[in-house]
């Protein structure tokens, strides 16, 4: 992220290796950056969570790529 400096970032909730919500703090320490989380599982307390930590949106999965791209726009 330090090399691209994107101007969003679009995060699933359950990686292999490290929890999203994990990365999100990570982003959301360092830099300003806008964060969509993506998850299978929406329940409402991962939802709040996510919000909590700073993610502008939360996007269950499925989701139509529509959803997805209204999204984008209104954050950049």
């Amino acid at each position: 992220m330090d090399q691209t400096n994107p101007d969003l970032v679009i995060l699933d909730m359950m990686l292999p290796d490290i929890n999203g919500i994990e990365i999100l703090k990570t982003i959301k320490a360092s830099k300003g950056i806008p964060v969509i989380m993506l998850s299978g599982k929406d329940s409402p307390q991962m939802i709040e969570t996510a919000k909590n930590e700073g993610a502008e949106e939360f996007l269950p999965k499925p989701f139509k790529d529509d959803d997805l791209v209204e999204k984008i726009k209104k954050l950049i």
